[in-house]
């Protein structure tokens, strides 16, 4: 599996239920109720409501994360 492409983004105006991973970059700007995980960075934007863990090399929020 390819590990350089550009990731996942989930826009401010999407829901998500389930697991969400990604082997490269992960920016959430919408909600997602699931975990969260990426083998690099997960971005959780100021927008982004995420129910459930949120799992990375490097995290950084400024929304609302529970779990």
């Amino acid at each position: 599996m390819e590990t350089d492409g550009p990731g996942t983004t989930v826009g401010v105006n999407v829901a998500l239920s389930g697991t969400l991973k990604d082997q490269n970059d992960v920016s959430v700007f919408g909600m997602v109720e699931g975990e969260v995980i990426s083998d690099r960075s997960v971005i959780i934007g100021q927008t982004a409501q995420v129910k459930g863990p949120v799992r990375g090399e490097l995290v950084t929020v400024a929304g609302t994360v529970r779990g």
